[in-house]
């Protein structure tokens, strides 16, 4: 089953590594509008210790919740798993993380106000709330409820580093 990653898709290097601009929001706008059907793959960091391959992903609750800006009843992903990894590490100082590659059709995806506002507040950016600015600003976006276990896998971060670099 074909996916498409924002972090490694060329037709998508302009929003994964570049600043945005007016013309890719519009383009990356376009493509999410009309590729609906289309699954993405995008990622999530969490403590090994939770079960996320017997039960999936589940949103956060306020008993889950670990910052004060999250909202509840979403599952909240990244397009780069390094980023999964860092969210997951902020959540669970200390505790040994889990990365996963989350396969999502773009119909579920929300946009993260929570990414949004931090870039407007902290960064001063003059943005919107879309879809589009969320994965080119903010670099992530939300599904509301919970993801199933079959649209998640372990994603070995240390294997994917060590085989871009030539080790093991």
């Amino acid at each position: 089953m074909g996916h498409i990653d924002f972090h490694k898709d060329e037709r998508f290097s302009s929003v994964a590594y570049d600043e945005p601009t007016v013309e890719v929001i519009k383009e990356l706008s376009r493509f999410l509008r009309n590729n609906k059907a289309e699954t993405v793959r995008l990622y999530h960091g969490t403590a090994e210790s939770i079960p996320v391959l017997d039960e999936g992903l589940k949103p956060t609750t306020n008993k889950t919740k670990r910052s004060l800006q999250s909202t509840t009843g979403y599952v909240y992903l990244s397009i780069y798993p390094g980023m999964a990894k860092t969210f997951g590490e902020i959540a669970y100082p200390g505790k040994k993380i889990n990365i996963y590659a989350v396969d999502v059709p773009v119909s579920l995806l929300k946009a993260d106000t929570d990414q949004l506002n931090n870039k407007r507040y902290w960064g001063g950016y003059k943005i919107g709330n879309t879809l589009a600015e969320s994965i080119a600003y903010g670099h992530g976006v939300r599904v509301k409820g919970k993801i199933e276990v079959n649209k998640v896998k372990l994603y070995e971060l240390n294997k994917v580093l060590n085989k871009w670099i030539g080790v093991g």
